[in-house]
């Protein structure tokens, strides 16, 4: 029996982490979101992060699309593998394409988010990701193009951990939003009044410090 706002969780691929994948029909008539709206997950002990939603119509109106590394920013360890939106989660999908019964779902809320600019971003590189890139380098070479590159302004959440180019992660260390006090904002790379400052910390931080957050949720 279908029950609304439940959704079985496909794990995908995503070229971006900070976006999450519905059938339209699940985006229009179930949640009222809409392609390029922005959703809050909310997971257990109150870990979240915000994402873009996308549509992709090879989903079934009960499944969602996310990946790992979105997994990662909501505090669930790479072994638990079941989670779902809003009430109850299912488990992925086997090498048949069969899903899989959820061992220990894990709960997750959605609700529309509405991020604000933001004034500065302060943000840390995970020190084990850099290979052969400098700190000189890094932002000019990898976290700046990911903000310009990007269709529209990226949303971003203090906490997260974010996957750019070459393999580097960072973690959001600090944000100022123009107004409110939200934990999350989008970083505007056009030149004017709205164009966010974004900082790079001279030292990189180690990947035990970057996660023991998440690990004390996880």
């Amino acid at each position: 029996v279908e029950i609304p706002g439940r959704f079985t969780v496909v794990r995908k691929d995503n070229e971006d982490e900070l976006v999450v994948y519905l059938n339209s029909d699940a985006m229009d008539d179930k949640l009222q979101v809409f392609d390029g709206d922005y959703v809050e997950l909310i997971a257990k002990k109150r870990r979240s992060t915000v994402v873009m939603v996308m549509t992709d119509d090879d989903l079934a109106d009960t499944e969602v699309g996310v990946s790992d590394d979105l997994l990662k920013n909501l505090g669930i360890k790479e072994k638990k593998k079941f989670l779902g939106l809003t009430v109850r989660a299912g488990g992925a999908r086997d090498g048949e394409g069969n899903m899989t019964a959820p061992e220990r779902p894990e709960f997750l809320t959605l609700k529309q988010a509405h991020p604000v600019n933001l004034n500065r971003a302060e943000l840390a590189v995970v020190e084990e990701t850099l290979g052969p890139i400098t700190m000189a380098r890094v932002q000019e070479e990898v976290i700046a193009p990911y903000f310009a590159q990007a269709d529209q302004p990226r949303v971003i959440k203090k906490g997260d951990l974010i996957k750019m180019g070459r393999g580097v992660w960072v973690k959001v260390m600090a944000l100022t939003p123009k107004r409110g006090k939200d934990k999350f904002g989008k970083v505007v790379t056009a030149e004017g009044p709205e164009q966010t400052t974004v900082q790079v910390m001279p030292q990189p931080i180690s990947q035990e410090d970057s996660e023991a957050d998440l690990n004390a949720i996880g």
